[in-house]
């Protein structure tokens, strides 16, 4: 796919996913890691350490061709707050659960509450970077996206009351809600992620998306809303390909810098620990983080800081 389409395409719909980016052998050096236990119990976390601390995961921050793309994405503003690590090493790692959601969070008043704002007058400075290393063409489990709802609300009834009844609230960005926020058509712009190791997804963290989606087995280009997959999964659980065991993935936060970014990089500091960025070459090699700027890539270590101020 050409840049330019990159770039259109990421802003119109939200998210990009680009079959096969990665060869094999780069496949087999990131699996390397999921097979790395102890570096993994580190954390003791339900995530991994910070990428940069594993040896087959350090060159990733510096892939030059995934560099070029997420520059572009953030108009060359792109940069690296230290959140990025594997999930899904074993079964019990897995996700499990299924719901359509948004991951905008961080406010001046509360640091692990949602940050509020009308989606279609501002873009949220937060994108997702996920290598998924299962085959979801032929299981279950890949993730579910609404096309271009990063720029409307999620269809909850509190969000439909704040648009036309323009509930007042200190922490929105300015001053009215607009009907263009509200997501009258997500039903019929659900689209399944049915991705294979290799693969690249990229999205923006406003985007609708849930994890762990069911695919029929006699019609699997239908998808199905949440909801009705919840539902049939208890009732009728054949009419489904089976479920992967686990949901190997690498997850890596990147964004503008801005307070948007930094509010959020804040609310990370509840789920992560003092082993997450102990040996983290981006956390503590300076020299590191200067080839990463060689290459474009801004580094925020301000997540450290607000790691052991909370264990303090």
């Amino acid at each position: 796919m050409e840049l330019e389409k990159i770039k259109n395409s990421f802003d119109k719909d939200g998210y990009i996913w680009i079959k096969n980016f990665f060869n094999n052998d780069e496949v087999d050096t990131f699996l390397k890691a999921f097979k790395d236990e102890d570096w993994i119990k580190k954390s003791k976390l339900p995530n991994s350490p910070e990428i940069s601390s594993h040896k087959d995961l350090q060159n990733l921050l510096k892939h030059k061709k995934l560099l070029e793309i997420l520059k572009l994405l953030t108009n060359n503003n792109l940069t690296y707050f230290g959140t990025g690590s594997i999930l899904g090493n074993n079964e019990e790692n897995s996700i499990t659960w299924r719901r359509l959601h948004v991951d905008t969070r961080g406010n001046p008043e509360n640091p692990y509450g949602r940050t509020y704002y009308d989606p279609s007058k501002k873009t949220w400075p937060v994108i997702n970077v996920f290598i998924y290393l299962e085959d979801f063409e032929n299981f279950s489990g890949c993730l579910k996206v609404v096309d271009g709802s990063h720029k409307k609300f999620l269809p909850t009834l509190g969000n439909y009351l704040k648009v036309f009844f323009n509930v007042k609230k200190k922490t929105k960005f300015d001053g009215k809600y607009s009907l263009s926020s509200i997501p009258f058509f997500n039903l019929f712009k659900m689209k399944n992620i049915k991705s294979k190791p290799g693969d690249l997804f990229i999205f923006n963290h406003a985007l609708h998306h849930s994890p762990n989606s069911m695919i029929l087995k006699k019609f699997p280009n239908v998808v199905l809303p949440v909801l009705f997959e919840n539902i049939l999964e208890r009732i009728v659980p054949k009419i489904f390909k089976p479920k992967s065991k686990v949901r190997k993935m690498i997850s890596i936060h990147y964004g503008v810098q801005s307070d948007e970014l930094e509010r959020y990089n804040i609310s990370r500091k509840q789920y992560l620990n003092e082993a997450f960025i102990k040996d983290s070459k981006f956390f503590n090699d300076e020299n590191y983080r200067d080839e990463l700027n060689k290459l474009g890539l801004k580094s925020n270590i301000n997540l450290k800081k607000y790691i052991l101020d909370s264990a303090e």
